[in-house]
Parts: structure tokens; sequence; C-alpha cells
């Protein structure tokens, strides 16, 4: 497998057209994460969790991005 590359100034992930296994199984990933639904308690607090990451996560791209602007 190859160098697998994450840019900062992209913010959605695009599926590529590569065959290989590792790829494929990132596009079987992403589907099955888009119609998870929790079913445990457990469950639901992961869920929780990762969306508190993925909004802080905005939030922090969002603050560097103001400031290069700002800097420019």
């Amino acid at each position: 497998m190859g160098k697998v590359l994450i840019s900062p100034d992209e913010d959605n992930f695009t599926l590529s057209v590569c065959k290989c296994e590792f790829c494929q199984d990132m596009h079987k990933s992403l589907r099955e994460w888009d119609t998870f639904t929790a079913k445990t308690a457990v469950q639901r607090n992961m869920l929780r969790i990762v969306d508190r990451l993925e909004n802080n996560t905005r939030k922090v791209l969002l603050k560097s991005r103001r400031r290069v602007k700002t800097h420019n």
C-alpha cells in the first residue's frame, strides 16, 4: 500500500477510482458508517464522541483558515 495523503484544505471525502483492497475497504466503511444505527448505549455514546470530535476538528480547521486568510 502506498501513502495515504490527507489534505487539510479538503473538507469532503471523495471516492477514489483505485480498485486496491485498501481503497475498496475504505469505500465499504464509508457506506456502512452512513447507514449505521446505534442499538446500544455504548454505540450511542461512541457516536456522540465521534460527533464531538468531528465538530471540534471543524472548528479548528475554520480557525486556521481564518488566520491564513488574514495573514495574506
